[in-house]
């Protein structure tokens, strides 16, 4: 897979995702109306997937359509936190702009910061395989005497840690931390000697190269994610859906659950990690990606970009680590 140059999409390509649009659009649509006239939409679609497919098949003479090869996980557990190898090379960024429009009748336009869809290089590096847990947390705030994740507001109740224990509720221990902010991230990652993914890196870990809508393919499904009305509606263990959430290269939790915090200003794209954007002293909004618990799955979509001031330290905020893919 490494040193692929991304293609442009095919025509099969093209409606295979407009169909995972669909389908999350349906499952979302909240009038019988809206159900019937999408329904129809989808008839349509799946009749032009057929046609593009036996055109495919023609092509090859007959014979099955072309999968591309599978990348076999590649774990390292470095002080008792599971990381996951992505190689280095590039991929195709972003969502393009015909998908938006396609997006925008769902969300009300809340997707335009993903275009252009364009070529993004990347090294080779270690992601955290989960986002970084209430248990892993305590740690550094037992080491150094940080601030506790505490919010005083109703959204934050179940999440706020308690004062007399320094510690998250007992039962929460394995959920992913919140409640921190960009700097609060930033802070745990110099003390264990990692650092944040930049956006195209939590990107890559979560899509790979073949430019799929969530970790595991291009139709979102509950079991696979905690993202949207239908699901736990509220955070769950890192762990819970284990291999059916994870992507091609092993890492897990990407889909829903929390908004992850990256290393990235909230700049447009292209992406270029060259500008100023990865500036640490850089003045704005930070990128977050991921989605979260109590929002729709398309916002828990690779491609999905959210961001925040990086002095927010809501209910719905956590990180994951990045480590260089030399580390033993």
């Amino acid at each position: 897979m490494n040193g692929l140059t991304p293609k442009q999409p095919t025509a099969l390509e093209v409606w295979r995702e407009k169909l995972a649009f669909l389908e999350v659009e349906k499952a979302l649509a909240s009038t019988p109306e809206q159900k019937f006239e999408i329904t129809k939409r989808l008839k349509e679609c799946r009749l032009d997937i057929e046609r593009l497919e036996a055109e495919a098949r023609a092509e090859q003479g007959g014979g099955p359509l072309e999968v591309s090869v599978r990348w076999r996980p590649q774990l390292r557990t470095i002080r008792e936190i599971e990381f996951c190898l992505v190689p280095a090379g590039p991929f195709l960024m972003g969502t393009p702009a015909e998908y938006v429009s396609e997006l925008s009748k769902a969300e009300s336009g809340k997707f335009e910061n993903e275009v252009p869809q364009h070529r993004a290089e990347v090294n080779a590096y270690l992601i955290g395989r989960y986002p970084v847990t209430n248990r892993q947390y305590k740690e550094f705030v037992d080491a150094v005497g940080h601030r506790l994740p505490f919010r005083d507001d109703d959204w934050s109740r179940s999440s706020n840690w308690v004062e007399e224990t320094r510690s998250c509720r007992p039962g929460r221990e394995e959920h992913p931390v919140t409640l921190v902010s960009w700097y609060d991230a930033q802070a745990y990652c110099r003390w264990f000697g990692a650092r944040l993914p930049t956006e195209a890196e939590w990107e890559k870990s979560a899509r790979g190269e073949d430019r799929r809508q969530w970790p595991w393919g291009n139709v979102w499904q509950n079991e696979r994610g905690n993202a949207g009305p239908n699901g736990v509606l509220d955070t769950t263990p890192v762990s819970r859906y284990g291999e059916r959430g994870q992507s091609p290269y092993g890492v897990r939790d990407l889909a829903g659950n929390i908004w992850e915090w990256t290393s990235s200003l909230a700049d447009p794209y292209p992406y270029d990690a060259e500008d100023s954007r990865e500036s640490p002293d850089g003045l704005g909004r930070r990128i977050h990606r991921g989605g979260a618990w109590f929002i729709s799955p398309f916002f828990a979509r690779c491609a999905a970009r959210g961001s925040a001031d990086p002095n927010d330290f809501g209910f719905n905020l956590g990180f994951r680590l990045v480590l260089p893919a030399e580390t033993p």
